[in-house]
């Protein structure tokens, strides 16, 4: 395992800013027929670029290759309101909830608790009679029903419905429902904006189906996540909710909002992580760390086992990963097609990264970003916390992954 902590070089922020380097450290330097060390060190390079430039604050990166971690890159900002990342930050996942929640699915699809084809009113009767939206915006009575493929594969209809608060856009809130049962509920009034089935709109699919998901196991979402799921990965810090002391190690939000930029630990939360609100979005709620989402991925990498414990099988992990919808054309993960809340990469040369076809993972709301390299027995993970777009991050950290290999 290498470690690096670097601070980077002296770098003019976009709220002009200096960056000052301090030290630069590495930890049992080694050898290996599969990588060449000197090129993996220009991941550091890229997370130092990307602060230079004010995409970024601190951030990590760890790259995970047959059976151990050869690379682990934490780069400090030094930035005023910035703080330095350690082993037990807590990053907000947002979206990178959304496969966890999957998983958990799975397992019960494993079961034989509910068939893809199920419709969800048989969970969910307040799915009952939903309504749709025709081209011209008229609304009618859906033809069809949603299903839990359709969940699993946001072909619902169902998209975001962001609100402005004070003057602030807020994507979700655990503080506008009492639980997900009252979610769920009010998503229900809301029409549909195609029939599902026929088109994929990214949205809140995946907190429906964490709703589903307590009505099919009869637990919360939270526990039957927790016994299922972060109890075997040894994932003991991710969670929903989290205590005064917990919100302490929240890593700071890089944020712009017109011409102001900067750092804030809680201003644009938008979850309370509050013990109070009952509600677990599944699509969304998670915060985590670095190791306990590394265990995730390595339960993924390994087909759906962790240290003995088997989680789900291979077909389901290749199930989640099979390419269902269009391939993307802006975003993120521009190449690549989706599946069950998983991208996977259709088409490397669009992409640019130098990744071999068939990687696949997620990223969240806050630029957290992971992938499985199946072919190379490989998972990468980025963990940082900013309002931009994640996309150069996720492509040069790529390439200099994957021009290391050997």
């Amino acid at each position: 395992m290498i470690r690096i902590k670097i601070l980077p070089l002296l770098a003019v922020f976009l709220f002009v800013l200096a960056v000052s380097c301090n030290s630069s450290q590495q930890k049992e330097q080694k050898v290996s027929k599969g990588y060449d060390l000197v090129r993996l060190n220009r991941i550091a390079d890229v997370q130092k670029e990307l602060i230079a430039k004010g995409q970024v604050g601190s951030n990590q990166v760890v790259i995970f290759k047959d059976g151990e971690v050869i690379y682990d890159s934490i780069v400090n900002s030094g930035l005023k309101g910035d703080e330095n990342i350690t082993d037990d930050t807590l990053f907000p996942i947002w979206s990178m909830t959304k496969p966890i929640t999957t998983v958990a699915a799975m397992i019960l699809f494993e079961e034989g608790k509910f068939l893809l084809d199920d419709p969800i009113e048989k969970y969910l009767p307040e799915m009952a009679n939903l309504q749709c939206l025709d081209e011209q915006g008229k609304v009618y009575p859906c033809k069809k029903s949603v299903t839990i493929f359709d969940v699993l594969a946001h072909q619902t209809g169902w998209g975001y419905y962001p609100r402005n608060i004070d003057g602030q856009h807020v994507l979700l809130s655990d503080l506008w429902y009492q639980d997900l049962e009252d979610f769920s509920k009010s998503m229900a009034s809301i029409p549909l904006q195609f029939e599902p089935g026929t088109r994929y709109l990214y949205g809140i699919n995946t907190s429906i189906l964490g709703r589903l998901i307590e009505v099919i196991s009869k637990k919360s979402l939270y526990d039957f996540m927790k016994e299922r799921i972060l109890i075997p990965l040894e994932m003991n810090h991710t969670k929903f909710h989290l205590t005064d002391e917990e919100l302490k190690r929240l890593h700071p939000l890089l944020w712009t909002e017109g011409e102001v930029t900067g750092f804030y630990k809680h201003k644009y939360n938008e979850l309370t992580y509050s013990k109070e609100p009952k509600l677990h979005f599944g699509g969304a709620g998670l915060v985590s760390t670095t190791k306990d989402y590394g265990n995730f991925c390595e339960m993924l990498l390994n087909k759906g086992t962790f240290k003995g414990h088997q989680i789900l099988s291979p077909s389901s992990i290749d199930l989640m990963n099979t390419p269902i919808n269009p391939e993307l054309d802006k975003g993120t993960f521009i190449g690549a097609s989706t599946g069950f809340s998983l991208y996977n990469l259709t088409d490397p040369v669009r992409d640019g990264g130098l990744s071999p076809k068939g990687i696949f993972g997620w990223g969240g709301y806050h630029a957290t970003l992971f992938w499985i390299d199946h072919k190379n027995n490989l998972y990468g993970l980025i963990m940082d916390r900013s309002s931009y777009s994640a996309r150069e991050m996720f492509i040069k950290v790529r390439i200099a992954t994957y021009q290391a290999l050997r």
